[in-house]
């Protein structure tokens, strides 16, 4: 059976046991010594929740007690997120259920308490663990000193630090406006840990603290940072602690920043208000070097840390020094440009629109941008709003405040189509104030070629006039210029630019104009975008057309003498003044030639004639990978997802199922890590072409290509496999590489190996056979007393099916693998099942195992031998039990022939146990049944059903034979009931089974194995029981009811191999 959470089960026993045998215990009479023993100290679950060392806290005391749950030291979660106790208070002795969550690593603890009127007497707790927890190294430490009075000082002077840590020896320290302090320290009871005074005090955002050279090992890659903190918002009121004030940023050489998100406990609730921080990450790549950087980027002068360490632990958000993610604080960078993009024949602009000073100018017709990082989240640092007398309107630059030597500021225009404008001049409004009456210059610029990319190049801009005011021009009187941009008569799309460089001096503009007064109907050919090696996006628009009937783009290849008849043309899908066209369909590494057009009157116009080349068919170089590393890219569950859409992968591995047999290996290969001992190291690869296609065998080293956009991933039943790719991406370097099983010791290490081999040591409780035909067989064995199964797929019946084993003690070996819970083997060969082939004679089945006649019938039936090594063997069948003495047994070869003596006349059934002893070996028993007479008369019969003999596989129907029928019904079940070509029927979880018809005094189920014989399966009305792989129910009723349990947590299907009905007639 697979493992459940049986808490719930026992939930009922225990309560009912509760009522009856709870101790009675008085505050009031402290009569007795107080005495608390609490079994046991430690409880263990999976990360699915499932208990691994029972489930159960067991309270032996005199008093009152109540349980606590507290997080562990450095876990931030609140464990009653979790756990669920079954009571948290009581009396006396008493029993507690654990019930716990599926998640990551975590650990609590259950703090037991006793009390009278008084208060407290004792204590203890229990741990409660949910995965498996690394024991914890401390590679570095800091508590800032041991001086409690000490002085403030810099970082920069100060000299008593207390390092420590086993990679703390390297460590060097550097700071801007932090400074060691004893000011407002945490306390004992902050948390557990806590230095007191001194602290580290962070001044003048943006304040830093960097913990420089932390020396790592290779294997120091899950990790743990932890730190105290204190955030003043408002003194002695607002303590509220936000990650935003304070950054953390990891990097590898100082250099190159990734931030770190971090969680904190509630200790900025209550003073001293000091929180602890934790952080579980895991680095991407192992480094020999570590930077911790500490950044206040918004509150100044109200931060303090203390206590950092940095420890091992089960790692968690994966960090990528190399890439620089976030930054944490890294050096500010320029923002990204994005240009006006509409193209006009006139232009006017006066600022009515302006409603606050010193703001950026919100408007489609602009874009501002400045060489100064502040900008445009600080206005004054670039263009920006002014107002004056509160009617007067204008954009304005005044940088006086600025931290750069020199500030490069842009105010550029949405682009002029100068062709097709008449009047070809701009005009505006200017003025001045200085302060200090520096060099600063304001000029018109304009370019042709500008784009998002090179706008803040000022190569990209030529000047077509300088308005920089002399010393001697008057302040604050407004000064008409004229642009004259007949230069650029022929140019369809110019950007013009108010352009500014310095610092001391004020310009403001206003009443900008260009008239254009065009009225040539005019197209523009634009710019292409998103060009790959097949496709294209164009674009167009068009100037003083304004009855079109369709805009668009036509492309042809390109050539010296383009002959447009023979070019393709597509329409826009809506008409507008500007356009843009996605074409497909394109040849690679080719020239076309394009023109945007427009329809209007029934004329055509047309812009000019651009060009693009297509690209070359990318082709990805592979980024090689570790199974490790990919193993933390599989996290999709339900459903698989692309595992990369930008980067192939690719790695090398050998194959350590085998193919050939196809016990979970049809179509699915393992690849593990050559020569791994560790878990973690080994992937599912699935696809039916590995079997059908492929050629690949045990042992064979592979090379596995991973392509980008196509390789798929998921945790499908929890194990991490990757679907998406074929043959062609596994291609066989060697074969004949030697897979050298992990030898386990308990059950639950097998979830640290899934899809790699491993062997362990199991008992098998009876003798069988591993499979009967083309079904899928579990065998549920156990392993140091835990319970686990032995699994074979049904691709796997030519190699297994009727292969013999014994009841037995022995290795087995096989893939690690998962299902609903239960941890289990998936044996590969015969090699991995040799230790429990049977050397001595073994009985492996007796059929049936149960025989039944009427009441009036003393016929012989036969009952035949299966086994292995039973050649000149002695079988002996021996009759035991109350009705031994009324039948005979005698034995020819491998049949038994049972007779019963004669008729049952008396008011009760006749049984006896038929015992069949193979000598040397072992003994298979079966049930003989001789009727009681049927009261009230009748006449009894029976009617078999035998599902052996069906070879296809459908939905079952309803079937009927001499006065008996039998319905299937799929209830509240996913699937209905149906047949199986090995020769079943198999009901599903949550469906039924009617038998009905005449009185029916008995129904015999045989099962194809006791591994399915239902999930909670029962029968209404009468009595159903079982013995082996046989279901017995008893009554007298005309329709009896069999369902497959809608409430067990398994999903075990009931596949019924034969049903003998017994009736009166």
């Amino acid at each position: 059976m697979k493992k459940t959470k049986f808490w719930m089960l026992s939930w009922a026993i225990l309560l009912a046991a509760a009522v009856g045998f709870t101790a009675c215990v008085d505050d009031d009479e402290d009569t007795e010594m107080p005495y608390l023993e609490v079994t046991p100290t430690a409880l263990t679950f999976g990360e699915d929740g499932v208990a691994l060392n029972g489930n159960t806290i067991n309270i032996n005391t005199n008093r009152a007690w109540n349980i606590t749950l507290l997080a562990a030291d450095g876990d931030t979660v609140d464990p009653a997120e979790w756990i669920t106790l079954s009571k948290y208070e009581g009396g006396g002795n008493s029993t507690v259920l654990v019930d716990v969550q599926a998640g990551t690593v975590a650990s609590a603890t259950a703090k037991i308490t006793i009390s009278n009127q008084a208060g407290p007497l004792k204590t203890a707790v229990v741990t409660i663990t949910r995965g498996t927890v690394v024991p914890e190294t401390i590679i570095y430490n800091e508590t800032f000193g041991t001086n409690s009075q000490v002085e403030n000082t810099n970082v920069d002077q100060y000299t008593d630090w207390t390092k420590s840590g086993t990679g703390a020896a390297t460590v060097e320290y550097v700071a801007t406006n932090a400074s060691v302090r004893k000011s407002s320290p945490n306390t004992a009871s902050s948390y557990n840990g806590a230095s007191g005074a001194p602290i580290l005090f962070f001044g003048a955002a943006p304040a830093t603290f960097t913990v420089k050279n932390i020396t790592l090992t290779a294997e120091q890659t899950n990790l743990k940072l932890t730190f105290g903190g204190q955030q003043t918002i408002t003194y002695q009121q607002d303590y509220t602690w936000s990650n935003d004030n304070m950054l953390v940023a990891l990097s590898a050489d100082g250099n190159t920043w990734t931030n770190l998100e971090y969680t904190k406990n509630n200790g900025d609730v209550e003073k001293p208000n000091w929180i602890l921080a934790t952080a579980n990450f895991t680095l991407k790549e192992a480094t020999s070097s570590l930077y911790i950087r500490f950044t206040t980027a918004n509150l100044s002068s109200n931060i303090r840390i203390d206590d950092i360490t940095l420890a091992t632990g089960n790692g968690g958000q994966v960090i990528d020094l190399a890439s620089g993610i976030g930054g944490g604080g890294q050096e500010p960078t320029l923002p990204a440009v994005t240009l006006p993009t509409e193209i006009v024949t006139s232009f006017s602009d006066v600022f009515d629109g302006v409603s606050a000073n010193k703001v950026i100018y919100e408007s489609s017709k602009w874009s501002f941008f400045s060489n100064s990082t502040a900008y445009p989240a600080t206005p004054t640092e670039g263009w920006m709003t002014g107002i004056f007398n509160t009617t007067d309107k204008y954009i304005q630059i005044a940088p006086y405040g600025s931290s750069l030597s020199e500030v490069v500021a842009y105010a550029v225009i949405t682009p002029f189509n100068v062709k097709a404008a008449a009047d070809k001049t701009l005009k505006l409004k200017y003025t001045w104030y200085y302060q200090t009456a520096d060099d600063s210059k304001f000029e018109v610029v304009v370019s042709s070629t500008a784009t998002n990319d090179n706008a803040r190049d000022n190569a990209t801009w030529t000047v077509v006039k300088d308005l920089t005011f002399a010393s001697s021009q008057a302040k604050n009187e407004w000064v008409d210029a004229s642009i004259d941009l007949s230069a650029y008569a022929d140019v369809e799309k110019l950007y013009v630019a108010l352009r500014y460089t310095g610092k001391s001096n004020t310009y403001r503009v206003d009443d900008v104009e260009f008239s254009g007064g065009a009225s040539v109907p005019a197209v523009t050919t634009g710019a292409t975008s998103d060009l790959t090696d097949k496709s294209v996006t164009l674009a167009g628009s068009s100037q003083n057309i304004t009855a079109a009937t369709e805009v668009g783009v036509e492309y042809i290849v390109y050539s010296d003498n383009i002959n447009w008849t023979g070019a393709t043309k597509k329409a826009a899908t809506a008409v507008a003044t500007s356009w843009t066209v996605a074409i497909d369909g394109l040849t690679a590494e080719t020239k076309y030639a394009y023109r945007a057009y427009a329809v209007s009157g029934g004329t055509t116009i047309y812009g000019d004639v651009a060009n693009f080349t297509t690209q070359s068919v990318a082709v990805a170089t592979p980024v090689s990978i570790t199974i490790p590393e990919l193993l933390k890219k599989i996290t999709s569950t339900s459903a698989a997802a692309v595992l990369d859409a930008n980067t192939t992968y690719t790695f090398e591995g050998v194959i350590c199922g085998d193919p050939k047999v196809k016990n979970c290996s049809f179509g699915t290969l393992y690849v593990m890590t050559p020569d791994a001992t560790t878990g973690g190291n080994a992937v599912v690869l699935y696809n039916s072409a590995f079997y059908n296609e492929g050629n690949y065998a045990l042992g064979d080293v592979v090379t596995v290509t991973l392509p980008a956009g196509v390789a798929k991933e998921q945790l499908r039943y929890s194990i991490p496999q990757i679907t998406g790719i074929g043959v062609e991406h596994v291609v066989k370097k060697s074969s004949g590489h030697a897979v050298n099983p992990i030898k386990l010791t308990s059950v639950s290490e097998i979830a640290n190996y899934y899809s790699m081999p491993v062997t362990i040591e199991v008992t098998t409780a009876e003798s069988d056979v591993w499979m009967t035909g083309n079904a899928n067989s579990t065998k549920n064995v156990t392993a140091g007393g835990a319970a686990m199964a032995i699994y074979f797929n049904k691709q796997a019946y030519e190699t297994f099916t009727n292969v013999s084993y014994v009841a037995t003690t022995a290795e087995i070996t096989g893939i690690a693998s998962v299902y609903s819970g239960t941890q289990q083997v998936c044996p590969r060969n015969l090699d991995d099942v040799a230790a429990f082939v049977p050397t001595t004679p073994t009985i492996t089945d007796l059929t049936p195992i149960s025989l039944t006649w009427t009441n009036a019938e003393t016929d012989a039936k036969t009952i035949t031998i299966s086994g292995v090594n039973l050649d000149g063997v002695t079988l002996t069948p021996a009759l035991s039990g109350e009705g031994a003495e009324h039948f005979t047994a005698t034995i020819s070869g491998t049949t038994i022939t049972v007779t019963p003596k004669e008729a049952n006349a008396t008011t009760a059934d006749i049984t006896a146990t038929l015992t069949v002893s193979a000598e040397g070996g072992n003994s298979k028993t079966a049930t003989l049944t001789h009727s009681k007479p049927v009261v009230g008369g009748g006449t009894e019969k029976t009617v078999t059903f035998d599902f052996s003999t069906i070879t296809e596989t459908g939905t079952a129907a309803t079937t009927t034979i001499d006065a008996i029928t039998l319905t299937p019904e799929k209830g509240e079940a996913s699937n209905a009931p149906g047949t199986n070509k090995s020769g079943e029927w198999r009901l599903y979880k949550a469906s039924r089974l009617v038998v009905s018809g005449a009185t029916i005094t008995k129904i015999e189920i045989t099962f194809t194995s006791t591994s399915y014989m239902g999930c909670d399966f029962v029968a209404e009305p009468g009595t159903y029981t079982t013995n082996d792989k046989v279901g017995t129910w008893t009554g007298s009723a005309s329709s009896v009811t069999f369902q497959n349990g809608t409430t067990s947590s398994e999903n075990v299907q009931a596949r019924m191999k034969k049903i003998v009905v017994t009736y009166v007639e």
